[in-house]
């Protein structure tokens, strides 16, 4: 079920960045086509449907040659090779519509990736408007003398900002859009040249102006005017990031710049139309980023999917591979042997519940449901006993483990969520032990400018330093192209990372590739420091049984789980009463006052054991009632506590932990 909700919860932010990407493609105001190398359209907004006059159905069946004029056709293999080498590519041609109407228009085709295939993104614009403006210039331009009102009147209404400029670069005139756009006063341009109007992105905060620097050779900008001037070569809009000042601030634009030379009256005039595009742009790459984060949730979930099913399945396999030598009698398992195969079980099935656990803690900090718990605790006694149970770290002789903390510590406590504090912790000598094959590894506690310090060194593989940020990813191992491959689910950092910092701390990493990785953080807050010691309890893990004669009720709708509780404690010579749900427990209580102690799962049909235990609390105040559960949400084991249930044990049960807890509480029986 939890693993469900995880791939539902990846499946719905695809389709939240999917339906993104969609959005943009499809009400960007500008016709857009998405077609592979042969033409074939494979997608097509609304704008193009509306400026072509076909349907979605139509176009996604149709070639781009269909609707494009013979000089597409012609000069589509030269504009590929263009296309290819230059990532993008900007031309005009004629389109047709479905009635055959010819329709100029200027396309801007760029190659993108969409479902790991490449395939092209065609903007088109309909520039009939321009062409017919440009058209009536040029016919202007030949009568120039005849009807210059006319060419006035073209050239001021034009919708692109148009500047004209003499043999020497100075500004002649600029038409209305020219002067709105670049916010210039009529009177501002006189006898002045383009640098001081405008000027290309490389001089922006300095000193100098646009061709009055050596370095100008270089420039885009300034090329393309002086190449137009000394060789009267056009140019059709090429694409120049332009900085103007507006108001006192400098503004980055991005322009497509057209130039052309014209004779007027014996000399040769600069006429140049600069388009703003930025607008466009930054929405192209808005639809590109809504593209890749799609595209990168996607990744994250077969990721995902590869990683549980990989994570699930090994853990499983040498749980149910080994069992099977012990369902057949003819295999006579010598002792030794067995209790290998029973120790490669345990750690199979610890495997899996450790995989459990951290997509239950992953999902809850995703959720934003994750709840501090915070608590004064004596620092020291708790590193210790933590120390104590991990002992199965030290079994490798080859890794030297080493436990530090400053003894003054043993007197002092902070407050804060011990268990993740502890989480952290485990987590990350997880991490230093999986990925140190020999050498040492360390833990040290810490106070520093009374804050509690925790940092563990190890001498194993180390990190690349370009990977220290990717670590945290979630599954980053499973994108790590390691010659070794490492047992884990790659959530043990990204958790540690979410942990600290909700503890109000930053978990940070030294590591050299090759040498071994230092992993630390600090908690703020306060160290307190206390007179005398208090001890923790000691653990009960090895408490002699004493249940004889005692009798116990397991309230349980999983038969499997009663079955496992009667095997542990049928031997421990107490009686056994078994309630299928709450109300079945409820009626048992009612009816057998002996009834010791009571085993009570939360999650049942009929009656649940939180409201069992509460109902049963008031026929019987003070008989004990320990709580079991699979479900390991925050706020669980609280409201079970606060409902009457004197204790918590997690599934799946410890036998020595569970006789250990009904030994300890039996103690106490009314």
């Amino acid at each position: 079920m939890r693993n469900n909700g995880k791939k539902i919860e990846i499946q719905t932010s695809v389709r939240k960045k999917t339906k993104k990407f969609e959005l943009l493609f499809e009400e960007i105001s500008e016709a857009l086509f998405l077609h592979d190398f042969d033409g074939s359209i494979i997608k097509a907004n609304k704008s193009a449907c509306e400026c072509l006059g076909f349907t979605h159905e139509e176009l996604s069946k149709m070639n781009i040659f269909t609707i494009g004029s013979t000089d597409l056709i012609h000069g589509y293999d030269d504009n590929f090779k263009r296309l290819v080498i230059e990532k993008r590519l900007r031309f005009e041609t004629k389109h047709f519509t479905k009635n055959k109407k010819e329709i100029p228009v200027e396309v801007t085709s760029t190659i993108i990736i969409v479902d790991n295939k490449e395939t092209i993104l065609s903007s088109v614009r309909d520039i009939s408007i321009r062409k017919n403006y440009e058209n009536k210039l040029v016919e202007a331009r030949k009568n120039a003398e005849d009807s210059e009102a006319e060419l006035k009147a073209i050239f001021d209404n034009s919708p692109e900002s148009i500047f004209l400029f003499d043999e020497q670069m100075h500004i002649l005139r600029v038409n209305q859009k020219g002067l709105f756009q670049f916010q210039i006063k009529e009177t501002d341009f006189q006898n002045k040249r383009l640098g001081d109007i405008i000027n290309c992105i490389n001089t922006k905060n300095r000193t100098i102006k646009c061709g009055s620097n050596g370095t100008c050779s270089t420039c885009k900008l300034n090329n393309i005017f002086n190449n137009t001037v000394t060789t009267g070569k056009s140019y059709t809009k090429e694409e120049v990031q332009i900085a103007i000042q507006v108001n006192g601030s400098v503004m980055e634009k991005t322009v497509l710049v057209s130039t052309s030379l014209l004779k007027r009256n014996g000399h040769s005039v600069l006429l140049a139309t600069i388009d703003d595009v930025t607008k466009r742009k930054k929405l192209e790459q808005e639809l590109i980023l809504a593209r890749d984060k799609a595209e990168e949730s996607d990744r994250l979930k077969t990721a995902f999917i590869r990683n549980l099913s990989h994570e699930i399945r090994t853990p499983l396999n040498g749980i149910l591979g080994f069992i099977d030598f012990f369902a057949e009698d003819n295999y006579q398992l010598p002792a030794e042997r067995r209790m290998k195969f029973i120790e490669i079980i345990h750690k199979s099935g610890q495997r899996l519940i450790n995989t459990v656990e951290q997509l239950v803690e992953i999902s809850e900090m995703d959720s934003g449901i994750l709840k501090l718990n915070e608590e004064p605790f004596y620092i020291k006694e708790v590193f210790d006993l933590f120390v104590m149970e991990q002992k199965q770290y030290f079994k490798n002789s080859k890794i030297n483990f080493v436990y530090q903390i400053d003894p003054a510590l043993k007197n002092q406590k902070i407050i804060t969520d011990k268990l993740k504090l502890m989480q952290v912790a485990k987590h990350l000598l997880d991490n230093a032990f999986k990925f140190t094959s020999e050498g040492t590894v360390k833990l040290i506690i810490q106070n520093k400018n009374n804050n509690l310090t925790l940092s563990i060194e190890d001498t194993g593989i180390g990190i690349d330093s370009k990977f220290h940020q990717s670590i945290y990813n979630p599954f980053w191992q499973v994108e790590n192209n390691t010659p070794h491959v490492y047992d884990g689910n790659g959530l043990g950092l990204t958790i540690s990372k979410k942990l600290v910092a909700s503890l109000g701390g930053e978990l940070c990493i030294k590591s050299t590739l090759g040498k071994g990785s230092t992993f630390y953080f600090s908690l703020p807050g306060g160290i307190q420091v206390i007179s005398t010691s208090v001890h923790l309890k000691p653990s009960n893990l090895e408490n002699k049984s004493n249940l004889k004669g005692k009798t116990i009720l397991i309230a349980e709708d999983e038969l499997t789980n009663y079955l496992y509780l009667y095997a542990v404690l049928s031997n421990e010579n107490c009686q056994l009463l078994h309630a299928f749900n709450g109300k079945e427990a409820l009626d048992l209580v009612m009816q057998n006052p002996h009834i010791d102690l009571i085993l009570m799962d939360l999650k049942m049909p009929v009656m649940d054991g939180f409201e069992a235990t509460a109902r049963i609390k008031e026929i019987r105040k003070n008989i004990p009632v320990i709580a079991q559960s699979a479900y390991v949400l925050n706020g669980e084991k609280e409201r079970a506590l606060e409902t009457g249930c004197i204790d918590y044990l997690s599934k799946p049960l410890n036998k020595d932990e569970l006789i250990s807890v009904i030994t300890q509480y039996l103690k106490y029986d009314e």
